[in-house]
């Protein structure tokens, strides 16, 4: 079986200046903050979204939330203690 071309993918990541650059080519606090930004901005899009919505539903939508959140918190902590 041939081998199949490697395929090379760029994120790209608007700052608030308006500068647009890789994602990769962020520094890990730029990082962390435009993820803490992502995600208030999502949380928020997704509230409107559910608030529209049965309140079965935007429960589910909070507890898979916050299950994540402490997933990364426990993901930071194993880091550190490393």
């Amino acid at each position: 079986m041939a081998k199949q071309k490697e395929i090379k993918v760029t994120c790209w990541f608007m700052k608030e200046n308006g500068d647009v650059v890789p994602l990769e080519s962020l520094t890990p606090e730029e990082k962390a903050d435009a993820e803490r930004k992502m995600r208030k901005r999502l949380t928020e899009s997704m509230s409107r979204y559910f608030a529209a919505r049965p309140p079965e539903d935007y429960i589910k939508f909070v507890e898979a939330l916050e299950a994540e959140e402490k997933r990364r918190a426990e993901e930071e902590k194993a880091k550190q203690a490393g």
